[in-house]
């Protein structure tokens, strides 16, 4: 595992710190022991070398700080040779050459054992160490040659090592840290990933989302979700985490109006990020009242759809983010979407089991109901036919008649939904006449009901007029079940393709519901009530519609309900004819 540029630097110092104690300590009882005898130098030495190994030990008690040994070491051995040099004495231990190469020495260590190396350090060092350099060179006595060698190494040369060492410490302190960040958003992806795939987890998305904040260097992270509103894209906070101690609070909703770009990249499938101090009023204000400097934000998908974003905001920074922290926000903005559609499909599971469970009950009562009706007047036929009337008995078989048409429709739905299902349904196209279909089916239907009008031009579709047939007697039927007092039939051509359109004046569903009515077994909140609806043969009727290469489409206008086939325009001219019923 590859420690973390602060692990790194701290064991470096701490590294550091042991060896000066060390050396000073070796030197403290050189100078007690084999240099005891040399007076007052030899004191000073020792003194210089015991303040070293404190000094050393008490650093390593505090997080390790080198500032104070470096500083300490530069301004003793620097300053003792000037001092040596000003006054004509040998102060020093070590040459001109050698103080200069400590003194290099000291500024490349200091350079790879901190955290986080700024510039003016590095250059104010440097710039000290050629100043003593020219110091050496003009008050110390030594050979061309010497002259020569210090200044090339003094000033060149250590401004270059320097630069070059500094670089190549502040691009693996970059390298650490991007490292460090990767690894902190990997763990917190897993988390993440954790928190949305377990079953038993208590608010799955602020777990994930917690976990995703912790990775980064933000201090808000949310979740929303897109809603229509008067200009357009709507958003609305749904979740939300922060760090502790931020108090700010930004916007929990919003609409994309106010940052077009923004919902662009969004829509791409692309980051986006906001800077504050770029925004338009309010919406800069509020983010301003907040405390929020920045923000990024990635979108959440299902499928082909668009349906919210995962986001951070900062109050530190102005858009300074990583690509380690994108990348990892991205990810976590599928898993999130990912989730959603598993959530999704589980409840549309359960939902369908349920519908599935209702439609056997409806089934059951739809299918038991008339039996029984039939089975009691049959047998009043077959055995106490002297009981009656000719008209009563007349009336019995009639009623036996009709329900025997109502199972056999119902029993045509199923098999037809079965076979639709499974790719086995044969569909025979000719020319259908629409207005004489509609009339069959409004005889066909064994109820009670309104008044129904008829209106249009007789028109001739291409198609199977069976399935036709079923179509048209399925729409009429829901308009008498669930339907107003007044229902209208209209049939129409429009180019190359032939309308039949059921009105009623009914409530007709809730939007939400609108294209859910041609889900098999589905029934709208308002048949909940009926219990004899299966809620099936709008899902065939589309079916069948789709089939003949048409379609079935519902739609609520003007305070009607209507349902409207369309299939393709048969050969026989349209004549015009109105009539009602």
């Amino acid at each position: 595992m590859i420690p973390s540029a602060r692990q790194f630097g701290y064991e470096a110092r701490r590294a550091v710190l042991i060896a000066l104690a060390l050396i000073a300590a070796a030197a403290l009882i050189y100078e007690l022991t084999v240099q005891s005898g040399q007076g007052a130098k030899s004191q000073f030495n020792a003194a210089i070398d015991a303040f070293l190994v404190l000094l050393a030990l008490h650093e390593l008690r505090h997080d390790a700080r080198t500032e104070y040994a470096f500083i300490f070491l530069a301004v003793v051995y620097g300053g003792m040779s000037v001092l040596g040099f000003t006054i004509g004495a040998s102060l020093s231990n070590f040459d001109p050459a050698i103080t200069l190469g400590m003194l290099i020495l000291i500024g490349l260590v200091y350079m790879a054992t901190r955290d986080h190396l700024s510039n003016w350090p590095v250059h104010l060092f440097s710039a000290l160490v050629g100043a003593y350099t020219l110091i050496a060179v003009l008050m110390h006595e030594m050979s061309s040659n010497h002259i020569l060698g210090l200044i090339i190494i003094g000033i060149p040369g250590q401004v270059i090592v320097m630069a070059m060492v500094h670089r190549m410490i502040v691009r693996l302190h970059g390298t650490l840290e991007e490292q460090e960040t990767q690894t902190r958003i990997q763990r917190s992806l897993a988390q993440c990933s954790e928190a949305l795939l377990s079953r038993g987890a208590d608010e799955p998305l602020k777990t994930a989302l917690t976990a995703i904040l912790d990775a980064t260097d933000a201090s808000y992270a949310y979740i929303d979700i897109n809603r229509d509103g008067p200009d357009g894209a709507h958003w609305e906070i749904v979740v939300d985490a922060r760090v502790e101690g931020y108090a700010g609070r930004p916007p929990t909703s919003g609409d994309y109006s106010d940052m077009r770009e923004a919902e662009a990249l969004l829509r791409a499938g692309r980051p986006a990020r906001l800077t504050v101090a770029d925004l338009s009023e309010p919406l800069r204000g509020m983010y301003e009242a907040a405390g929020v400097r920045a923000e990024i934000m990635a979108p959440i998908w299902i499928g082909k759809r668009w349906i919210g974003s995962l986001g951070y905001t900062d109050h530190v920074r102005e858009g300074t983010w990583s690509e380690a922290e994108v990348e990892g926000l991205m990810r976590a903005a599928d898993m999130i979407g990912a989730y959603w559609q598993r959530e999704a499909a589980r409840e549309g599971l359960m939902e369908l089991a349920q519908a599935k469970d209702r439609f056997i009950a409806a089934v059951s009562h739809e299918l038991r109901t008339p039996l029984a009706a039939v089975m009691g007047f049959a047998g009043e036929l077959a055995h106490n036919s002297e009981r009656y009337t000719s008209e009563e008995l007349a009336e019995m078989a009639d009623f036996v008649y009709t329900q025997s048409v109502e199972l056999t429709e119902l029993v045509n739905d199923l098999l037809t939904a079965e076979r639709a299902a499974s790719g086995n349904l044969t569909i025979t196209t000719g020319d259908v006449m629409l207005l004489e279909e509609c009339t069959r089916a409004v005889d066909s239907v064994a109820l009670d009901r309104p008044s129904i009008e008829f209106s249009g031009t007789e028109v001739a579709a291409h198609a199977d007029g069976l399935r036709t047939r079923q179509i048209l007697r399925n729409l009429i039927t829901n308009a008498v079940k669930y339907g107003g007092d007044t229902i209208t039939v209209e049939v129409a051509a429009e180019g190359a393709t032939a309308r039949v359109t059921v009105r009623d004046n009914g409530a007709g569903v809730r939007s939400p519901d609108g294209e859910r009515i041609f889900d098999p077994y589905y029934r709208a909140a308002e048949s909940e009530s009926k219990p004899d609806s299966v809620g099936l043969g709008l899902s065939v009727a589309r079916q069948l519609a789709r089939l003949m290469k048409g379609d079935l489409v519902y739609r609520r206008r003007r305070g009607w309900t209507e349902f409207e086939l369309t299939l393709p325009l048969g050969e026989i001219p349209a004549v015009m004819e109105t009539q009602a019923v």
